[in-house]
């Protein structure tokens, strides 16, 4: 190999350093900070920045790169709009505070944070975003865990025509692939946290979402028609369903996204007024979940699938679960089931879609509620497992027990006996139903299997509390090394109809 000459030696060189500082320069672009102060944001928690950091957002949208909230201060704003190949930065001590004037969210926002039709955003920083839910809702409602809500009056759907009336959410984000919402706090939104719609690939890891568990609808991640979810390591405390997946047609063209598949949840710590962990408002097909390895507490629901709609649920795996509920008011949905699925259309009108290949697998329940199974007459759920399932129901709060909730449908009707009281009263108009608390409770199934199932009660046995186990019109019925006695003497250890 011929060496390099005196004069060649100091060419290549400058070639190298000249490679070096091209390569330098490009690694700037792309990791560009726009920092909103450099575009008019005051940060005063007072003035309204929207308009400056939509400026930098603009901007940064040219080549790519970091949008700044910087730390120490407070931006107060209305509707923003992301856009694609963008880094949201909340820095760990700035806080984004939405305004708690309507007006500023114009007449098409969906939520403080908006985007449409673009990838490769993400949402970081360690800071805050803050919903101010405060300015949305009204006085407490009789009972005092729940709050009269203020019903938005947007006009139109994010990403689509249609008309919608409810309170904005905090990140609303529509055909927006390769999502990433990571390493920061959510706090106070007065409707669902975080909305994805249509959105392909996302990633949801170590956040905190923190609710006011007495206002309604403020959900913590509704996937809506997503696909290749990741859901892990997030703390979210709730006063709705806390993590839902969805296919939902809120808006117009939303029934053309496709199916909700391929998704996972794990390692999350969650407390609910409503669901835990749950899939609903499934007008397209939703299929392949995994729920694993997370602990739910002092929630009013734990697990639960709701089958109201069209599209059919399918092959989803609850596992490695401890799941802790407790009844609340009759206003919210659920009554301390730890476990729950309803099948049963949503109006008259529903084809009712199907309920198959169901496993939840080494649970722990503790509750003040049945395990609680019900399929529609003619559509019944098919292939339920529960495998190595604890169950311990005990009497803890004041609130009355003795009821099951197949909320919401207008097709189902109780047999609950007269009211006696104002509570009774608003429970059966909204379709609630008196029965005795049982174990395991199950009706209307195919091929259900409860294998090294436990049923055990606590020291506090009102008289409703009744069998280990109770079905009816269950074909298939596999029991395997189950056990459990009724809560008192009196009653039947099993009821099989």
């Amino acid at each position: 190999m011929r060496a390099l000459s005196s004069l060649e030696k100091p060419a290549v060189c400058f070639l190298f350093l000249a490679s070096l500082l091209c390569f330098s320069r490009t690694a700037r672009c792309n990791s560009a900070v726009f920092n909103i102060l450099d575009y008019g944001a005051k940060g005063d928690g007072k003035a309204n920045d929207a308009a400056a950091i939509q400026k930098a957002i603009d901007v940064c949208a040219k080549t790519g790169g970091r949008v700044l909230l910087p730390a120490g201060r407070t931006f107060y704003s209305g509707a923003i709009y992301l856009k694609a190949n963008i880094d949201f930065h909340v820095e760990k001590g700035a806080i984004l505070l939405g305004s708690s004037d309507e007006e500023d969210y114009g007449e098409y926002a969906d939520a403080l944070i908006n985007a449409v039709d673009a990838p490769n955003i993400s949402i970081t920083g360690g800071g805050q975003i803050n919903g101010n839910a405060s300015a949305f809702i009204k006085e407490l409602r009789p009972g005092g865990d729940i709050y009269e809500p203020k019903w938005g009056t947007h006009k139109g759907c994010l990403g689509s025509k249609g008309t919608t009336r409810r309170r904005y959410m905090l990140i609303t984000v529509v055909k927006c692939d390769h999502l990433k919402i990571t390493d920061i706090t959510l706090k106070d939104s007065a409707s669902w946290f975080i909305h994805p719609v249509g959105c392909d690939d996302v990633l949801i890891d170590g956040i905190s979402i923190i609710g006011d568990l007495r206002v309604p609808n403020n959900d913590g991640i509704d996937p809506d028609h997503c696909r290749n979810v990741r859901i892990s390591n997030c703390y979210i405390h709730t006063g709705d369903d806390a993590i839902v997946f969805k296919n939902t047609l809120l808006c117009d063209e939303w029934g053309d996204l496709g199916p909700c598949e391929n998704n996972t949840v794990t390692g999350c710590v969650i407390v609910s007024r409503s669901s835990a962990l749950k899939i609903d408002e499934v007008w397209n097909d939703c299929r392949n979940i995994v729920f694993d390895s997370c602990v739910i507490y002092a929630s009013n629901r734990g697990i639960c699938i709701q089958s109201r709609d069209r599209g059919n649920i399918e092959n989803i795996i609850f596992s490695n679960i401890i799941v802790n509920t407790q009844l609340h008011s009759a206003w919210w949905w659920g009554k301390a089931e730890p476990i729950c699925i309803t099948h049963m259309p949503r109006d008259a009108e529903t084809e009712l879609g199907r309920v198959s290949n169901i496993t939840f697998s080494n649970i722990i329940c503790n509750s003040e509620n049945s395990v609680y199974i019900h399929g529609w007459k003619g559509n019944p759920v098919e292939d339920i497992v529960l495998d190595n399932v604890k169950v311990t129901i005990d009497r803890k709060t004041h609130w009355q027990g003795g009821w099951y909730d197949p909320r919401p449908g207008s097709v189902f009707k109780s047999k609950a006996l007269k009211p006696t009281s104002p509570e009774e009263e608003l429970n059966q108009r909204k379709g609630l139903y008196k029965h005795n608390t049982v174990g395991i409770y199950c009706e209307n199934a195919k091929d259900l299997t409860l294998r090294d199932v436990q049923v055990k009660w606590g020291k506090n046995r009102p008289e409703y509390f009744g069998s280990a186990l109770e079905t009816h019109n269950v074909e298939g019925l596999v029991l395997d090394n189950f056990k459990g006695t009724a809560a008192h003497k009196a009653q039947p250890d099993r009821i099989i109809e």
